[in-house]
């Protein structure tokens, strides 16, 4: 069903927006609209509701090569609430203004990720989840932002590929997180399990639990942009052989306050935190039982890292609580 919302003033009537109702039941893609793109690209302002995440699904049953859903043009309003997308591709590829509610994207088919919010674009994510996806020679992961994001109350779960496996936040990304999960997501290779962190990233009461990374485990921080880590719990995560950060590997500027950092593990050094030569701020906070094979099995602070602790508790590290404390 198409409805179209539509207001009158002074005596005339204006259409404003589409808004299309999606009943319960699978809606299956069987071809490409246009380029790689399933569906037609979305230059007006358009809303999709379905019944529920887990009664409306929209899927392709292509298997092969670069597939998208929905194509948001850098002048569109796309909103989507209670579905499902999956087997399809990238499932929100945004320049414009996008919003989710209660959207679950999963189970890549063909080449894609997830979410992939470029420059011009805003996009907020909302009880909602992003998960299972995997893609060849790389392309896969389940969100990579390089514009405007917000994430609330969601979930990013057991996603994988080479070079990350959770978040990708280029440089030029502006990130914030609240109230979510970021869990079970692996990167093979070169790159960080849970999060990839270039540009500007605040994460607030968010879980980063039980991700793996060939370099990183939870969290990767390379940016001359902050990063703020708030009320958090970074626990579980893990790296490759030879490589150091098993929870939080830190080269920028970046706070950490109220949160705990436990039961992380390193193959190298920094179980819960490799600081590398960055300003890292640690504040009422908690470093227990995360392990390390060398020195620094809770943080490893090298490179004239400028570390600050601030009621602090740091114990029961393997095989050491810290090297490079202040």
């Amino acid at each position: 069903m198409v409805a179209l919302v539509s207001v009158r003033r002074g005596g005339r009537l204006y259409h404003l927006f589409p808004i299309i109702q999606l009943e319960a039941g699978t809606y299956t893609l069987t071809s490409l609209d246009n380029g790689i793109n399933l569906l037609p690209l979305i230059i007006g302002n358009i809303t999709i509701e379905g019944t529920g995440s887990g009664a409306t699904v929209i899927r392709s049953i292509r298997a092969a090569g670069p597939l998208q859903t929905f194509n948001v043009d850098f002048l569109g309003t796309l909103k989507l609430t209670g579905l499902s997308i999956m087997e399809a591709g990238t499932g929100v590829h945004n320049l414009g203004k996008t919003t989710l509610e209660k959207v679950t994207i999963s189970h890549n088919r063909g080449i894609g990720i997830g979410i992939v919010n470029n420059g011009s674009g805003t996009i907020t994510i909302r009880d909602s989840t992003i998960a299972d996806y995997t893609g060849a020679a790389g392309r896969g992961g389940g969100i990579v932002n390089a514009g405007n994001m917000s994430l609330i109350s969601s979930t990013i779960k057991g996603n994988r590929t080479d070079g990350f496996g959770g978040i990708f936040n280029s440089n030029t990304g502006i990130m914030t997180i609240k109230t979510s999960t970021i869990a079970d997501n692996i990167a093979n290779d070169a790159g960080p399990g849970g999060i990839l962190n270039r540009g500007f990233m605040e994460l607030h009461n968010t879980l980063i639990q039980n991700n793996f990374g060939g370099t990183v485990g939870g969290i990767e921080h390379r940016s001359n942009a902050s990063m703020l880590i708030a009320m958090c719990v970074v626990t579980g995560n893990e790296n490759g052989p030879g490589a150091s950060g098993g929870g939080i590997f830190n080269a920028g500027p970046m706070t950490i306050s109220k949160s705990v950092v436990v039961f992380n593990k390193a193959q190298d050094d920094g179980g819960g935190i490799f600081n590398l030569g960055a300003d890292l701020s640690i504040e009422d906070s908690v470093i227990f039982g995360n392990e390390a094979e060398n020195p620094g099995g809770g943080i490893k602070n090298v490179d004239s890292g400028l570390l600050t602790l601030t009621k602090t508790v740091i114990t029961y590290n393997t095989p050491d609580d810290c090297v490079g404390c202040p």
